[in-house]
């Protein structure tokens, strides 16, 4: 992970306060778990483009993350949203119970960077 922390070096100033360097040191512990969580998202839901409901449904069963079937249904916008939802809700609750929602959020979207998985 030297390339986030090489960020994080280059961005120091900016981390001054304590709770901010509480949180990049969260976010340096969370991204290895994050970096699983979503590779194993991507195999089971290849294409985000093509992705049905039931593939995401399944994909939220397998991590327990409990998700709202009518926002996925035809809308495939709602299903990458639904698939940051489930990678930050299978986070929370294996690895940060009291993180924040955007500190999950962020943890999640860099590793999908770091995992080449993100979309430009």
């Amino acid at each position: 992970m030297t390339w986030i922390e090489s960020l994080f070096s280059k961005l120091e100033g900016f981390f001054t306060s304590p709770k901010a360097k509480a949180v990049e040191q969260e976010i340096l512990t969370l991204l290895p778990f994050a970096l699983t969580i979503v590779q194993d998202i991507a195999k089971a839901v290849p294409n985000t483009g093509t992705a049905t409901a039931a593939q995401v449904l399944k994909v939220a069963d397998t991590y327990g993350v409990p998700l709202d079937t009518a926002v996925i249904e035809d809308n495939k916008t709602s299903i990458g949203n639904a698939l940051l939802n489930i990678a930050s809700g299978a986070l929370k609750a294996a690895h940060a119970p009291t993180a924040s929602t955007s500190t999950l959020n962020t943890v999640v979207q860099l590793a999908l960077t770091a995992a080449g998985l993100a979309t430009p």
